[in-house]
């Protein structure tokens, strides 16, 4: 008796997590989207022109540019002002100059100070670049 009686309440929650994670899948399925291309999976998972934002889908350089830009976009799409907009870029050194001028460009165009990792053995010699080695600040 004790063990039917504790499946039964085992099942009751189960159901109830369920109902609740339909509601919040449901209300996620709700939010206006800031741009056309984005959808809610079935899941409740965020996707961009039909594919879920994973490495499994987009490449990391190609996550590098999206998901920065959506999470700035939905901020000012929700209308809450940002007090001090900040994005740091892992891994910067994966997208090909054109698209780091193209990210960097967009950034400062919604003034947000951006800061990249760009592995290198040699400064660059760009702006406002901070040379690192061991951890050290060796050029400014």
């Amino acid at each position: 008796d004790k063990k039917t009686k504790l499946e039964k309440d085992l099942d009751d929650n189960k159901n109830k997590q369920d109902e609740v994670s339909a509601s919040r899948i449901e209300k996620i399925k709700s939010f206006n989207l800031p741009f056309k291309e984005l959808s809610i999976g079935e899941d409740g998972s965020l996707m961009l022109q039909g594919r879920f934002l994973s490495e499994q889908y987009w490449s990391s350089g190609e996550l590098l540019v999206i998901v920065p830009q959506l999470i700035i976009s939905a901020m000012k799409a929700s209308g809450r002002e940002i007090e001090f907009p900040f994005v740091y870029l892992q891994d910067f050194s994966l997208l090909d100059p054109i698209n780091q001028e193209k990210i960097i460009k967009f950034f400062i165009d919604n003034n947000i100070q951006c800061v990249a990792e760009l592995v290198s053995v040699t400064p660059t010699g760009r702006k406002n670049e901070i040379f690192l080695r061991d951890s050290k600040i060796v050029t400014e």
